[in-house]
């Protein structure tokens, strides 16, 4: 079963899903390389990202978009992962392809992620608009997930962020992994 590392954007999800990566889930063969606002990298699959892209901005049909994606999950191997902000609002399909995926949700305080949100892009959005974005995020995130076996994820102790997630994985911590979380 896949791993979901789901949460709004800036609350941690390229971390927790970094960590993923450094001990042994494969987060996918062309990975969204870093850049001056996520300098360690973002561990999306840009297959997924590329189609999820697509169905909100460009004119896939939903359709469309099931047949893509039902072919890329079907090309994984196992143990993968699946990273991606916009998985909030796509949750009902994937959480229907899996029996019991392994789910991190990744949580920060409101504030801290509007900060985050203004820090990294300052000219793109306005502080209402970003706390519309985190609050239907959430929304997605607290409709969609009940019932599931869900790990949450604060950020405020790193190493130990590093333990819970390599604890639900049932893999030792690495050295690796340890030091991505520096």
């Amino acid at each position: 079963m896949p791993v979901l590392v789901v949460g709004p954007g800036r609350c941690g999800t390229s971390l927790a899903a970094g960590v993923c990566h450094k001990l042994g889930i494969n987060m996918g063969t062309r990975l969204m390389p870093g850049n001056p606002t996520n300098p360690l990298g973002h561990f999306e699959d840009l297959d997924f990202h590329e189609i999820h892209e697509r169905l909100f901005f460009e004119s896939i049909s939903f359709g469309a978009f099931i047949d893509k994606a039902k072919r890329l999950i079907a090309a994984r191997t196992e143990p993968w992962g699946l990273k991606d902000p916009r998985l909030c609002p796509l949750l009902p399909f994937y959480l229907g392809q899996f029996e019991r995926p392994t789910i991190f949700r990744c949580r920060r305080r409101h504030h801290e992620v509007v900060q985050s949100f203004m820090k990294a892009y300052p000219d793109a959005f306005v502080p209402a608009t970003v706390e519309r974005i985190v609050a239907v995020g959430e929304g997605y995130l607290d409709q969609y997930l009940g019932g599931y076996d869900v790990t949450e994820l604060w950020f405020h102790d790193r190493q130990n962020t590093v333990d819970v997630i390599a604890e639900r994985l049932l893999v030792e911590p690495t050295q690796e992994a340890r030091d991505f979380v520096e």
